[in-house]
Parts: C-alpha cells; sequence; structure tokens
C-alpha cells in the first residue's frame, strides 16, 4: 500500500465538493475520490432515519462486491453488525481489529472475508436530533504498517466522514421532502404504471384526461428527480409511496446502484 500522505487542499476541495452537491450519484462520486486518496478498495456510507417514530430507514451507498451487498441485504445483517454497535457508542474512526467480535458464526467481519474483505476502518458520525450515520472503509488486504497508517488516517478521515455524511443527511432530507409532497392523484397515478399501464388506459381508470395524466407523470418525475417510468417506479416501491398496499422486502435502500 503506498504510503502516500492526503493534502489539506484536497479535504478543503472535497468539502466544497459535497456542500455543491445536488443528488446521491454527485454524493457517491465524490466518496469514490476518497476511496482512491486514502487507498481503500472499496467504501460504503450510511445514514439511518426514523420513520413514524417507530421504524428506522437505513440509506446506503456501496461499491463492494455486489454477492457481499445481497449477502448483508438477504441477511438482515444491519441487526447484528459489530461495527455499526460499536459506531453507535463512541465518535472516534476505528479499525476493525479494535472490535470485539461475537462467535465466527454471528460476525459481519468474519462473514465480509468470504467475499474477499479482509480488513477495514470505520468512521461514526454523530449529527443533531440523535441523527447517525457512518462511512466504512474496506480493504481486500490488511495494509502494510497498518497500526501507523490507520492511526495517521483517523484525524482525516474524521473531518472527510463528518462532511460526506451530514451532505448525505442533507440530500436525503430533500429528497424525503418531496417524495412525501406527491398527491394522492400521482400516488394513484403512479400505482397504475407499476401495473403496467398506458397513459390511455390509467386516463380512463381514473376517469380523467390524457393530458391530465401525462401531468401527473412529469409531476412525478420532477418531485422524485427522475426521468424514467421505471425509475419512478422503483423509487415508489422503496419508499412505499404507492397509493394502494405495497410490500417491501427490507428497509434497508440502496442508492446509485
Amino acid at each position: 500500500m503506498p504510503d502516500n500522505r492526503i493534502s489539506s487542499r484536497f479535504i478543503t476541495q472535497t468539502i466544497n465538493q459535497l456542500s455543491l452537491a445536488s443528488d446521491s450519484q454527485q454524493i457517491q462520486n465524490i466518496a469514490t475520490e476518497i476511496k482512491q486518496e486514502v487507498c481503500a478498495d472499496y467504501i460504503c456510507c450510511g445514514i439511518f432515519l426514523t420513520h413514524n417514530y417507530i421504524e428506522e430507514i437505513v440509506f446506503l451507498i456501496s461499491d463492494a462486491p455486489q454477492e457481499w451487498q445481497d449477502e448483508y441485504h438477504n441477511g438482515n445483517l444491519i441487526k447484528i453488525d459489530e461495527r455499526l454497535i460499536k459506531a453507535r457508542k463512541q465518535t472516534l474512526p476505528f479499525s476493525w481489529d479494535q472490535i470485539d467480535t461475537p462467535s465466527e458464526q454471528q460476525s459481519v467481519i468474519s462473514r465480509a472475508k468470504e467475499f474477499n474483505i479482509e480488513y477495514g476502518l470505520t468512521c461514526p458520525v454523530h449529527l443533531s436530533k440523535n441523527r447517525f450515520g457512518f462511512v466504512h472503509l474496506l480493504y481486500k488486504a490488511k495494509p502494510k504498517k497498518t497500526r501507523s497508517r490507520m492511526e495517521y488516517l483517523f484525524p482525516y478521515m474524521h473531518i472527510l466522514a463528518c462532511s460526506l455524511i451530514e451532505n448525505f443527511f442533507i440530500n436525503i432530507l430533500s429528497q424525503v421532502q418531496a417524495k412525501s409532497s406527491l398527491t394522492q392523484r400521482e400516488r394513484e397515478s403512479l400505482c397504475w404504471l407499476a401495473n403496467g399501464k398506458t397513459s390511455e388506459e390509467i386516463a380512463t381508470i381514473m376517469n380523467i384526461s390524457k393530458s391530465t395524466v401525462s401531468k401527473n407523470v412529469e409531476e412525478i418525475f420532477l418531485k422524485l428527480n427522475c426521468s424514467k417510468r421505471s425509475q419512478a417506479i422503483a423509487i415508489a416501491s422503496n419508499e412505499n409511496l404507492f397509493a394502494m398496499q405495497y410490500k417491501k422486502k427490507s428497509r434497508i435502500v440502496y442508492l446509485c446502484e
């Protein structure tokens, strides 16, 4: 692993870029630049939002191997993730060898090794109103001079992670607020779109004109920040925005896949 240094110029530029980011894709691009600057193999960023005062929804940006993302998602490993358990209890970054892991069978870290993720660094981020986020740096192999390298990265990654997660929160909250502004008619139109109905069929079903359907679809695209019907349906599925009952498999939402 190259013993490169992180320049103050890079940190300043990155923070400025994050403050200007307007969507999740831009944030993921900046996260990728951070990953490359610190010579990590993958990066994962996550935030927790409380839904209906009871349920937590987790929004993730990750470029980790898809097989590992599927394992994490389908196995609901977020519930037993020892990295997040530790992160919720402290404010400073830590390497994974500082974690008291449970048994091999239950350890998320040990299961990650099956997908060629041998080592990592986690940066907890605690914001106002008890909002919590994190950034994982993932490595295919344990870096050389691990302890000195991690100790060097901790303060820099703390600054970068706080800026990254804070702007991720701002971005997601703006999206959630926009989505919550969908009218009942727009939600009904979304539901029929998801059922494969054409604009003409939706107009007949809802007893409105085709031009009104088109206007509803345009408003949906604008509020959901998308340009295709398939994208709108996917977002609506993740966020449970349909007017009719719709079951979700998980409350983990992956962005920018």
